[in-house]
Parts: structure tokens; sequence; C-alpha cells
């Protein structure tokens, strides 16, 4: 039995989501020779089986001792959050900033 359901576009998330969507912009650092920044963002929701469904968007990646390309790089994620919002807004989605519930769903995405 699967536990996420993880939805390519926006739209098959929307036609999948029918609680609340739970909204995160998550920031982890990768890399061991030259370490990065990489920044996505997560909108999560349950399906009408109340399972998980997630749609994870990468929104950039700059060198971490890079101030200004970190800066950048978040300021475009908070833009792309902001499309992701206005989207789920025209389909009368109730929007919340956060984790789901306090042990988020925020495995690795699929291959």
């Amino acid at each position: 039995m699967k536990t996420k359901i993880y939805s390519d576009t926006i739209e098959s998330f929307i036609a999948e989501a029918t609680s609340p969507v739970y909204i995160c912009r998550i920031t982890r650092m990768v890399g061991n020779r030259i370490p990065m920044r990489e920044f996505y963002i997560i909108a999560t929701a349950f399906n009408r089986e109340g399972r998980p469904v997630e749609y994870r968007v990468f929104a950039g990646r700059a060198f971490a001792y890079d101030d200004a390309a970190c800066r950048n790089a978040a300021d475009r994620a908070r833009a792309l959050a902001e499309t992701i919002e206005a989207k789920l807004r025209e389909k009368d989605l109730d929007i919340r900033h956060g984790a789901i519930s306090e042990e988020p769903i925020l495995g690795e995405p699929p291959d």
C-alpha cells in the first residue's frame, strides 16, 4: 500500500486534493565539496481515500556561501509559492502555511 502520492503537475494535485492544502517552502543543504542550497515548494493535502497527496517543485539552487545568490533563489521560491497559491485559490481550496502535521510528509520525491 502506498503511503504517499506524488503529483507531477499542479493540475493533477488539485484534482486529487480534497482537504485543506498545506504549503511549505523548504531549503536544504546539499554537496560535500561545493555546498549548495536547494529550494523547494511543497504542497500537501489528503485525497478522497484519506491518503496524502503531495506536489513538490524544485525552485532553485545557489552556492551556500553566496548570500546574494541565496537571497535571489529564495525570492524566486517565494514568487513560485505565490503562483502556486494563486492557482489553488482559483479552485477555492483552503490554503494553510506549514506542515500537514507535526511529522510532515516530506520524504524524497520519486525519481
